[in-house]
């Protein structure tokens, strides 16, 4: 609408003009308004109105569209100041009202005192009771540590799976296996995820009886490559297992690039049939390892073998050689300037990775941080409203320089190897507690641990044994867990909790006539 008003303002200066002119918006997705081709009516008529004028929709941060955005404010002068005062006049209080939150604050306040220097008129908050609900809008820690970079052809290997495909000639996952070094691709139709002894039998047919046992594997923490028996195989063969962290697909990006290229391929491939999708899985090998890559600026063939096998025949180039030695002299030049590239790719991007990046703080064994809770499997009823970090947790070990290993609640199911962009450290001042009072101990009932239960989140039927989400008082979200209705000793909560959900499973109660 505003480029609409602005034409038909200066129209007697724009229409018929010998050269085109530019508009500047901060409206990133007007640049695409020309070339929409569905638009609702009143965009329509307005189309045929832009077809008058000849100008080019250029899109401009906010922050640089500085005179438009001026005028878009209204003037007020720096020095007025408008006095605060309540809303309600203060000939309509009864009584001055006290909050159940600034009675905390009050009382954390004599642990740790107001240090002074704040606004007048506003309340200290001691960090003790500070929550930790705010969005860190700070620049992620930790630098990239790009991975080491090869000097052979399959001898470094990252793996990971595509699931969720439509069934293909009873096939609904690939298996992807990447060479780092030469990038070569090897994508294997599986009909379901396979178990760990079902993926090194795989890793033997298609990679160990053709190119060799490699020196490191890389994947993500699935239970196929975090179980004994991966780990027990790749020892036995000499082999290094190197696990991403948790959440950090980051770790394996190479393979999850892949699969993203490999996706588009089959999407454009079995467009129409997408059930067909298990039959073109070989021509999409073959175009990603005869396609250049920027990496090393030759194919995955050309860099496995120095040469890259023609498509057509009228293509074909004479690729032979009159001895091995000079075979073997040409791949071990193939792979010296492979290896030059790969470093510089590597460099160049890790520079600029870490131009929006800072530095990893050093975390000790002990140490307590707060973990995001982006990722995490909380049971919680709203996702947007439910705290961003959770904890303090203690630091168990240093994994490497930007990954640790943390000591979590057996409740919270998941791995506790996470990457630092993750964490964050617990700062206190020397008039705080020693952070985060400890949980309250349990009680004993009737010679049984007992738990002061603060309200009850759902219920469900497992196996017709009827059991609820219950919320601890004194605990985190993540100590969260599902109990028997039996162990809950208070029916007034269950009462409660089917008041406000009466469609929720419970207990079926038969009137008698």
């Amino acid at each position: 609408m505003a480029v609409k008003l602005a034409l038909e303002e200066w129209r007697h200066w724009l229409e018929g003009a010998k050269h085109p002119f530019q508009v500047l918006t901060d409206h990133k997705n007007l640049e695409y308004i020309q070339q929409a081709k569905r638009l609702n009516p009143r965009q329509a008529r307005w189309s045929l109105f832009f077809n008058r004028f000849q100008f080019i929709l250029s899109y401009r941060p906010g922050s640089k569209n500085l005179k438009p955005d001026a005028l878009s404010r209204v003037y007020a002068s720096s020095n007025q100041e408008d006095p605060i005062t309540p809303i309600i006049p203060s000939s309509k209080f009864v009584a001055p009202v006290r909050w159940e939150l600034e009675n905390s604050v009050r009382q954390a306040q004599t642990r740790e005192p107001d240090p002074g220097g704040g606004p007048a008129n506003r309340l200290f908050v001691p960090k003790a009771v500070r929550s930790q609900g705010k969005v860190s809008h700070r620049l992620p820690q930790g630098l990239l540590h790009p991975l080491s970079i090869p000097r052979i052809p399959w001898s470094h290997l990252s793996m990971d799976f595509i699931t969720g495909l439509p069934p293909s000639q009873g096939n609904t996952t690939i298996m992807v296996i990447v060479d780092r070094f030469s990038k070569a691709g090897r994508f294997i139709p599986l009909p379901k995820l396979p178990t760990a002894k079902e993926t090194a039998e795989l890793i033997i047919t298609h990679v160990f009886r053709v190119f060799g046992i490699p020196q490191d594997i890389v994947s993500d923490r699935g239970p196929q490559f975090s179980s004994r028996f991966w780990r027990a195989f790749c020892q036995l063969l000499g082999a290094t297992v190197s696990l991403s962290s948790g959440f950090h697909p980051e770790s394996n990006g190479q393979t999850e690039r892949l699969n993203q290229d490999l996706e588009t391929t089959l999407r454009c491939m079995a467009a129409n049939n997408p059930s067909s999708w298990s039959s073109f899985i070989m021509w999409a090998e073959y175009a990603h390892n005869t396609l250049c890559s920027s990496a090393t600026g030759m194919s995955p063939f050309e860099c496995q073998f120095g040469y890259t096998p023609p498509l057509f025949p009228d293509q074909e180039v004479e690729v032979g050689v009159p001895s091995a030695r000079q075979f073997v002299r040409r791949c071990h030049l193939t792979w010296r300037k492979a290896r030059h590239k790969l470093l510089q790719v590597s460099q160049q991007y890790q520079r600029q990775a870490n131009r929006r990046r800072r530095p990893a703080p050093t975390l000790r064994s002990g140490q307590r941080v707060w973990l995001s809770t982006k990722n995490l499997p909380l049971r919680v009823e709203s996702r947007k409203l439910s705290q961003r970090f959770i904890g303090p947790f203690k630091v168990a070990r240093k994994v490497n320089s930007v990954t640790y290993r943390l000591y979590l609640p057996r409740s919270l199911k998941i791995n506790p190897t996470f990457h630092v962009s993750l964490l964050k450290p617990v700062l206190s001042s020397p008039f705080a507690l020693a952070g985060k009072p400890p949980p309250p101990p349990p009680r004993i009932v009737g010679g049984q641990p007992a738990y002061t239960v603060h309200r009850i989140l759902n219920s469900r039927r497992v196996r017709g044994s009827l059991q609820y989400l219950v919320d601890c008082e004194g605990y985190g979200p993540e100590e969260r867990s599902w109990v028997p209705a039996r162990d809950i000793l208070d029916p007034k909560l269950i009462r409660d909790f089917h008041t406000h959900k009466p469609g929720r499973p419970g207990r079926n109660v038969r009137s008698r006539s």
